[in-house]
């Protein structure tokens, strides 16, 4: 009896590997940096605070960026977009609560839930315009939340969970139905 061997099989475990680690208490990341529990408890919270819509996008995003480990030709923005449409809310189940040109005026920032896909103004990375997805207040009245952010750029990793300045949010979509 011979073994075939199916030469597709071993690059696609190789590619999987290679973007998986296993973190703190073997939580899969995507990047190399472990899901503390702490950060974890973080994503359970706000899903778990979020409504049913805001709950699917980030359940979906979480998914993509660290079990799936996503990689997603294009940009922030098109990234944030597959999201939204992997999680059933397309250009068409959704509703823009906020709209404004990239300079401003900027949005009440109570306006923002867990879910929304954000255009802000990335002051971090000399103000360039950035889509994140908002998971929750890390310091509200310092205007720090945790957002689910995707490089883009061609540069093949994975999304991932960063802290950025809100202070100036031009944008704000939300998954329609709530």
């Amino acid at each position: 009896m011979t073994t075939k061997r199916t030469p597709g099989v071993a690059v696609i475990f190789l590619l999987a590997a290679s973007c998986v680690d296993m973190g703190a208490a073997g939580t899969r990341t995507a990047t190399g940096r472990a899901v503390t529990p702490s950060r974890q408890a973080v994503l359970d919270q706000a899903e778990q605070d979020a409504t049913t819509a805001g709950r699917s996008i980030l359940a979906t995003g979480r998914r993509m960026a660290t079990r799936d480990c996503d990689i997603i030709a294009g940009a922030c923005w098109d990234y944030a977009n597959s999201v939204y449409d992997r999680a059933g809310y397309d250009e068409d189940h959704r509703q823009t609560v906020f709209k404004s040109p990239k300079r401003g005026p900027y949005a009440d920032l109570k306006l923002i839930r867990g879910g929304d896909w954000l255009y802000i103004v990335n002051h971090g990375s000399g103000d360039i315009e950035h889509s994140v997805i908002f998971v929750s207040w890390v310091d509200f009245a310092a205007k720090k939340g945790l957002m689910l952010s995707y490089a883009g750029r061609n540069c093949r990793v994975p999304a991932r969970y960063e802290v950025y300045d809100l202070s100036s949010v031009y944008t704000i979509i939300r998954p329609g139905g709530d």
